[in-house]
């Protein structure tokens, strides 16, 4: 039994009466026991000096001063939580000092072994383990297929195609779909290629226009019985010059390109040649010469001149046509003379 006893103080400040009230411990701790404790859970009641009134479920503490890892929390002022050693474990505990309602005057720890409760937590965190390992790796496959499926895939593919295009190949296609980032920016690249492709197609096929004139108009070039050759004004080498040019005079084509004005006309001197280098020659002129053939022999020619601009170069266009036999004679010994 616990004995509490205190004055009752008259009107005039002095004692009166003195009250006793008892406090059976057993009775007590008979309470308390009636709400179970976890496992592994020690309860302990305390007076303000620190004598243990009741505990739980080790009741040699009764009668004795409490724990010495509990006593700095005696008169802590807060409650609050710690960690000491009692009632033969380290437990987690939770206090209310004496100075608190609605317990005032009365010390209350409760605490967990340490050991039961983190074994307890091991135990879940190893159950909770595989389901959390498999939860990853599902996650991490999640991961990667998303990668593969919406950014690798997408990405190696207009990769591939724009590589399809550097090569020159306009036909090849990322052909995305989808409606994101990448899908449009493929697109839109699809888009490029498809018109880069048209814009081709029709340049070849401007091209074939182009070769088949060419072809037609090389055809009638050559057929024509004119010796055409270009020369330059300034030395008199012949520059260009139609196969016909080269079979008059009988020399070899590799033969012709080494050839100047004066070496085939036999009529007219370097010299008289030197006006056709003129900055500006008027119209279109026609003179009648003599060209010397391999062999010797002459043939009476008629030549057709006019100054011609290719690119930035000025060239003399002189086209020949073989009159050996019609009556036409050289009439003048300027190359120009008879020019019109």
């Amino acid at each position: 039994m616990l004995h509490v006893s205190r004055p009752a103080l008259g009107p005039d400040g002095g004692p009166i009466a003195i009250l006793d009230a008892e406090l059976d411990l057993e009775q007590m701790a008979a309470t308390l026991q009636r709400a179970p404790l976890p496992p592994g859970a020690a309860l302990l009641v305390a007076d303000r000096n620190g004598n243990v009134l009741a505990a739980l479920p080790d009741r040699s503490l009764v009668g004795k001063p409490l724990p010495a890892g509990l006593a700095p929390s005696l008169t802590s002022g807060i409650p609050g939580v710690t960690e000491p050693r009692w009632a033969g474990a380290l437990r987690v505990t939770g206090y209310q000092p004496v100075n608190m309602a609605p317990g005032e005057g009365l010390f209350v720890a409760v605490g967990l072994d340490r050991d039961l409760a983190l074994a307890e937590a091991r135990r879940r965190a190893r159950v909770a383990l595989p389901g959390s390992t498999l939860a990853a790796l599902a996650a991490l496959g999640l991961a990667l297929w998303f990668a593969v499926r919406f950014i690798r895939r997408p990405v190696a593919r207009l990769a591939g195609a724009a590589a399809c295009w550097e090569a020159g190949d306009l036909s090849a296609r990322a052909g995305l779909t989808d409606r994101s980032e990448l899908g449009r920016l493929a697109a839109a690249c699809d888009a490029m290629a498809a018109a880069g492709q048209a814009r081709e197609a029709e340049l070849r096929r401007g091209i074939a226009r182009s070769e088949v004139a060419g072809a037609r108009f090389r055809a009638l070039f050559e057929a024509a019985p004119i010796a055409v050759m270009l020369v330059d004004p300034k030395t008199l080498a012949l520059v260009a010059f139609k196969d016909l040019a080269c079979d008059l005079p009988g020399h070899a084509r590799a033969e012709c390109a080494g050839l100047h004005l004066p070496d085939i006309d036999k009529v007219h001197s370097e010299a008289a040649f030197r006006p056709l280098a003129a900055p500006r020659l008027p119209g279109r002129g026609t003179l009648e010469t003599r060209f010397r053939t391999r062999s010797g022999a002459l043939r009476d020619m008629l030549v057709i001149l006019k100054q011609v601009e290719l690119g930035d170069q000025k060239l003399l266009y002189a086209a020949s046509i073989d009159v050996t036999g019609r009556g036409a004679k050289p009439r003048c010994g300027n190359a120009f003379c008879c020019a019109s």
